[in-house]
């Protein structure tokens, strides 16, 4: 019998579902303000923003469902989610704009990065325990104990 779900699960997969939400009103805004960011040679191209953004909404998605299904492979790829999230953050933020900042105006951003991909990873870690083994409750038979010959107790 699996365990009951942590209050950390549910602040995760809310956080990841908040995510989701956040992207797929990236993509509804984009599509809504096409033509003006067309005509003002918005930089990246608003084909980038939507493509971006879809991803982004269906991997925190499948990140948060697979997470509340506790599918064994779901905090591995919530971590993977979040790293890719976190780094096309950063990619946005410092070789795709159009207004480049100096160094010392992206400290505070780095540290909540920094701070919110430590506490998100360190979760993904916690939660291994809880997730579903791939077993699925079938009673593992171990192999003969190479030392004894005999079982393991």
């Amino acid at each position: 019998m699996t365990p009951k779900r942590p209050f950390l699960l549910f602040m995760i997969v809310l956080l990841f579902l908040f995510g989701s939400l956040v992207s797929t009103l990236g993509v509804i805004e984009t599509a809504k303000s096409w033509n003006w960011l067309r005509a003002f040679e918005a930089r990246p191209a608003p084909i980038y923003l939507i493509y971006k953004n879809i991803f982004l909404a269906l991997g925190l998605l499948t990140a948060a469902l697979s997470l509340w299904m506790r599918f064994a492979w779901a905090p591995l790829f919530g971590s993977v989610i979040t790293i890719l999230d976190t780094l096309w953050f950063w990619i946005d933020r410092v070789i795709l704009t159009q207004d480049p900042l100096p160094f010392s105006r992206h400290l505070l951003s780095i540290l909540a990065s920094v701070l919110l991909l430590t506490l998100i990873l360190l979760s993904m870690y916690l939660l291994v325990p809880f997730m579903k083994s791939k077993i699925h409750n079938k009673e593992v038979s171990l192999p003969p104990n190479p030392i004894t010959g005999g079982s393991y107790e």
